[in-house]
């Protein structure tokens, strides 16, 4: 499902890739990379409240050292 999303993020169908994330995000509610993948889409459709929402949950998720560093890094640069 994530591949597909990034492939329609690929062709500029960001609204698109959204749909696809939120389905699979609704589908796996425990993976930190659904919530990382939604909001990367978010972010690139310019929606900061949405990205921060969705980062800040895989956030909370991930257990992986440099999974936190990096989307922290990203949480900073959006607010």
């Amino acid at each position: 499902m994530n591949g597909y999303g990034y492939q329609l993020l690929g062709q500029g169908k960001v609204d698109e890739a959204i749909e696809v994330f939120r389905k699979n995000a609704k589908d796996y509610p425990r993976s930190w990379n659904t919530y990382d993948s939604l909001g990367e889409a978010y972010t690139l459709k310019g929606d900061k409240r949405q990205a921060i929402a969705n980062y800040s949950r895989a956030l909370a998720l991930t257990k992986d050292p440099d999974n936190k560093k990096r989307i922290e890094g990203v949480l900073a640069g959006l607010r």
